[in-house]
């Protein structure tokens, strides 16, 4: 955390690694302990948005450093052709590539997320409902807690937001791929069979 608060990446990163300790405790593991990494890749810079180029150089890289799981809560209203080949690409090759639905309130696809071979996350209110500020539509595929409490430090932040249960899918992968020791194609058939929606017509 900076003297201004907390940061949305260093948010994230903490609700992956809270959902891996989940996705452990889920198949009996309860130590918290699993050899795991996260590879922070900034497309932001010190800016508060970001264009698609960043992100695609963002792509370029995780793949080209062999990530198993893709972590994007971001997202935007325009679709990139080469955004869309990079998360294919990375689909095709068993990587699980999960991005935020948005936080509008509409039905208006949001990308990455609604680019094909991308687990598309919305959020749920505490009362497992879709949340109101969450986009929602027949191409968002999971939904997930959009809230954390996340506690660095001694301090502790609440968040909401399709970014979290972005992070919470993300992380629940991550964390089954590193303790079921499965193969990286059968990841996000499993991620979807614990966080998806089923009227969801996206496989």
């Amino acid at each position: 955390p900076t003297p201004e608060g907390l940061l949305h990446g260093t948010a994230m990163a903490r609700t992956i690694l809270d959902t891996v300790a989940d996705a452990l405790a889920e198949r009996g593991n309860t130590s918290g302990r699993v050899a795991l990494s996260i590879l922070p890749i900034d497309v932001y810079g010190g800016a508060p948005t970001t264009d698609t180029f960043s992100i695609a150089q963002g792509l370029f890289e995780s793949l080209n450093r062999h990530a198993n799981v893709i972590n994007l809560s971001l997202g935007g209203y325009s679709d990139s052709p080469l955004i869309r080949q990079l998360t294919q690409s990375a689909s095709q090759h068993g990587v699980v590539v999960v991005a935020a639905a948005g936080n509008d309130a509409q039905t208006t696809r949001m990308y990455p997320a609604a680019d094909p071979g991308v687990i598309a996350v919305t959020a749920s209110d505490a009362s497992g409902q879709i949340a109101a500020y969450a986009n929602r539509g027949p191409w968002v595929d999971a939904i997930a807690p959009g809230d954390n409490l996340v506690s660095i430090g001694g301090q502790s932040w609440f968040g909401s937001g399709t970014s979290f249960a972005t992070s919470r899918v993300s992380g629940w992968a991550a964390g089954y791929l590193a303790s079921a020791g499965a193969q990286r194609g059968a990841a996000t058939r499993m991620t979807l069979g614990r966080w998806g929606v089923a009227s969801s017509p996206r496989p």
